[in-house]
């Protein structure tokens, strides 16, 4: 009789092990490896981006970090080509909508995994240019029809997206009609952006900054300049048709900000496919909150990162992202 319970309870425990074995087994959707879409060459999103997916492999699964930007992650992620990628809130919204502007089709397959921080768009004018021309707004530029030599990051970026809305939407200028006006607008990288705005061969590098402003830091010493406000008006339509929002630069930021300054805030979020398994996007959340602190000494604006603030209001996030953040709000 006592081997006979005895039996039953070795018997017991063996298929508890084996009904463990297989819930902890990974599921056939379970990628062997992730692949993170970051920012340009020299950017901090590529730096951002680094650091993330290095405690991702650390932690998850091995990841690559893979150069990008904000409008082609999007478009990477939806045809196979990337899991997770940086990007813009807006961006987000636009492709769920079909806005044919950032995304060649309607899809619900791309979702957000958490918010991270807010950017914001900056003119960034070499002050000889702006004292010459008497501007003291983004719109003087066109108004004035000056003939004026512009850089910015290159196609599928953010920065080039909003840009060329911007200029479209609120002025009815397009880089053809710079170039009719004398003008040009050039493609280029943060590093070739900062040296052509030093030396003169461009009079304005259109750029996205974070609040510690690391950008305007490198200019320090090297060059004058100021940037240029963007009217009420014209902030008001973008963030009517494209979800961005009304930002201000407030001289706290950095010296060279004199004044508090009116442009585009763009709310940066990491996007994932759809598809991903729950019990993997859970993980890389709980890992990225985890190494948080690790991540802020690369990339400072992730301080920002929050359960409170994760989770966006007008866009679907992933269900294993929800779960995470959800849990981990502050009752």
């Amino acid at each position: 009789m006592i081997k006979k319970k005895s039996f039953l309870i070795l018997l017991l425990f063996l298929l508890g092990i084996a009904a463990g074995c297989a819930w902890a087994a990974p599921s056939a959707d379970t990628p062997k490896q992730l692949t993170l879409l970051a920012g340009s060459p020299g950017s901090n999103w590529t730096t951002m981006g680094s650091a993330i997916s290095s405690v991702w492999a650390k932690e998850v699964l091995p990841t690559n970090c893979l150069m990008g930007g904000a409008v082609s992650n999007l478009t990477d992620i939806k045809n196979g080509k990337g899991d997770i990628g940086i990007t813009y809130v807006p961006f987000l919204e636009s492709m769920r909508r079909g806005n044919t502007d950032r995304s060649s089709s309607k899809t619900d397959d791309v979702v957000v995994m958490t918010n991270l921080f807010e950017q914001y768009i900056c003119f960034i004018a070499r002050k000889d240019f702006v004292e010459r021309n008497r501007i003291f707004l983004l719109s003087d530029l066109f108004d004035k029809k000056l003939p004026v030599r512009m850089a910015t990051l290159k196609p599928g970026t953010g920065v080039e997206s909003v840009l060329r809305s911007l200029l479209k939407e609120c002025y009815n200028v397009t880089y053809d009609s710079i170039k009719s006006a004398g003008g040009r607008v050039e493609y280029t990288s943060y590093e070739a952006g900062m040296e052509m705005l030093v030396e003169g061969h461009v009079d304005i590098f259109v750029l996205v900054l974070g609040k510690n402003v690391a950008a305007l830091r490198q200019l320090d010493g090297l060059v004058d300049y100021e940037i240029l406000q963007i009217d009420n008006s014209s902030l008001r339509s973008l963030a009517r048709d494209y979800g961005t929002t009304t930002a201000v630069l407030n001289p706290s930021m950095h010296a060279g900000i004199s004044i508090p300054i009116r442009t585009v805030g763009l709310p940066i979020c990491l996007a994932v496919r759809k598809s991903l398994p729950d019990d993997i996007v859970y993980e890389l959340c709980k890992t990225l909150w985890q190494y948080k602190g690790e991540i802020e000494l690369v990339a400072k604006d992730v301080e920002e990162l929050s359960p409170e603030t994760a989770l966006p209001e007008t866009v679907a996030a992933h269900p294993g992202a929800v779960k995470f953040w959800n849990e981990h709000k502050e009752k």
